[in-house]
């Protein structure tokens, strides 16, 4: 992280408080005030100043679906003859729709990536054939994939933490959970440090039975962690994804050991059908070139070809 892409009101104190809240959220004023050594008083006024600047947009629990039962998928589309208000419409109705884990504005080879959650292949095809009726006319293309995994690495903050990443995705929905656990899930999903005497309100429970249920969904991997929305615009960086495809299985493992070296990694994608390898990005543009660069150096003939592009707005990012 260079010096000078940095907000001026943004300094090393605050990037460790934004440290420690990637790691867990949840952390009380106390703790997170011990690690930076400051008091919580001062902990709470940078981090409502974090806020109130939009560096941090939000909080999330970051829920694995495909332990209760869902599975995924993602679109990218490509629209035509389509206005400023014809986009909004469609994206509005995108945004609307229970079904959707991520939504965000891309630029380059598409216009929009979209992910949803669904339980079975009718409900994926009903979300589809209705979308299209509305709006096939607006489509000049579309890419569509199962979506396997999703790989989480704690955000590229100087000093971050080696901790395992966290991946969404892959399990076989083996957890049960019942109308009590999905509005403990449906709530953290969107507000990943609400209180849990406020929780246990809105879901008819005391505190100390939301606890044991909260933990057991951790335990059982429901709930992997707890996040901050962090708008990495404001450190000077793009968000950026890139798609790899190979011509050589070997080559692999030799992309990936570029990839998941390079401190701007924040995630990994695994889908079916698609690129070999998927890998999202928070970088400067200087530091992507000089990955892609390395990543032809390195696998020379073998990789067939890449897509880039950068995701300029995030609209939806909910895992429940």
């Amino acid at each position: 992280m260079k010096k000078d892409a940095l907000s001026s009101k943004i300094d090393q104190i605050d990037l460790k408080i934004l440290k420690e809240l990637d790691e867990n959220c949840r952390q009380s004023l106390n703790v997170i005030g011990k690690k930076v050594r400051l008091s919580k008083e001062a902990v709470s006024k940078r981090i409502s100043k974090l806020e109130k600047e939009n560096v941090i947009l939000g909080y999330h629990a970051v829920i694995d679906p495909s332990a209760i039962g869902y599975r995924f998928h993602r679109f990218y589309l490509k629209f035509q003859g389509t206005g400023r208000e014809d986009e909004m419409r469609i994206l509005g109705y995108i945004q609307s729709l229970p079904q959707t884990w991520f939504l965000g504005r891309i630029s380059e080879k598409y216009d929009a990536s979209w992910m949803v959650l669904y339980r079975s292949q009718e409900e994926l095809h009903e979300l589809w054939d209705a979308f299209t009726w509305k709006f096939a006319r607006f489509l000049l293309s579309v890419e569509s994939a199962p979506y396997y995994e999703a790989i989480h690495y704690p955000y590229p903050f100087p000093n971050a933490a080696k901790r395992n990443a966290l991946v969404v995705g892959g399990k076989d929905g083996a957890v049960k959970v019942d109308e009590k656990d999905v509005r403990i899930l449906a709530a953290f999903a969107t507000d990943g440090r609400i209180r849990f005497t406020t929780l246990a309100s809105k879901v008819g429970l005391n505190p100390l039975s939301l606890k044991k249920r909260t933990e057991r969904l951790k335990d059982e991997g429901v709930i992997l962690g707890f996040r901050p929305t962090i708008d990495f615009a404001k450190f000077g960086w793009e968000y950026r994804k890139l798609d790899v495809f190979l011509s050589d299985k070997k080559a692999e493992n030799l992309s990936l050991s570029v990839i998941q070296s390079h401190p701007n990694l924040v995630y990994i994608d695994k889908t079916i059908g698609s690129a070999d390898i998927e890998a999202e990005f928070f970088i400067e543009p200087d530091e992507f070139e000089s990955l892609l660069s390395e990543l032809k150096d390195k696998c020379g003939s073998m990789l067939r070809t890449y897509d880039s592009f950068r995701i300029t707005q995030v609209l939806t990012l909910r895992y429940f």
